[in-house]
């Protein structure tokens, strides 16, 4: 039997457009801080987590999922510092890691209902995926829903 699922060979993989799509109806366009870069260079390129994310709109941040934890922490610091909202897509099992913990008071999860699939492959993913949304720090009202896409 041949093998279901390829692993990804990079942590550049877009965000699927329908996943997208949603995104923007709800939260309206959104800055980017670490955009899509297959062939990202430290040297070269803009490193989203050296930067001010945007306090006149949402961020949105699909991190690498190979190192998610420093993009978790910086949305929360951005949030608690300057008053940035931001949206990220991340793996379910960040859900139980040590800087969620950390960084866990008034966030936003939006459970994505089946697993996404990604440009590039034609099988859905064989993990599920969760939107981490960081509103304006109004206290902690943790709240969690669940889309169906």
């Amino acid at each position: 039997m041949g093998k279901l699922y390829t692993p990804s060979k990079t942590d550049s993989v877009p965000t699927p457009q329908i996943l997208m799509d949603y995104i923007t109806k709800k939260y309206g366009k959104c800055f980017d801080p670490v955009p899509l870069n297959e062939n990202f260079d430290p040297e070269i390129h803009t490193d989203g987590l050296k930067i001010d994310w945007s306090t006149t709109q949402w961020n949105y941040i699909n991190p690498p999922y190979s190192n998610v934890g420093p993009f978790v922490r910086k949305a929360y610091k951005e949030r608690e510092e300057r008053g940035c909202q931001s949206i990220m897509l991340v793996k379910t099992d960040t859900l139980s890691t040590n800087y969620f913990a950390e960084c866990s008071t008034n966030v936003n999860l939006v459970i994505i209902k089946k697993h996404l699939t990604f440009k590039g492959y034609t099988r859905r993913a064989r993990f599920g995926s969760v939107l981490l949304i960081f509103p304006k720090n109004t206290g902690n009202t943790n709240k969690y829903s669940v889309l169906e896409l």
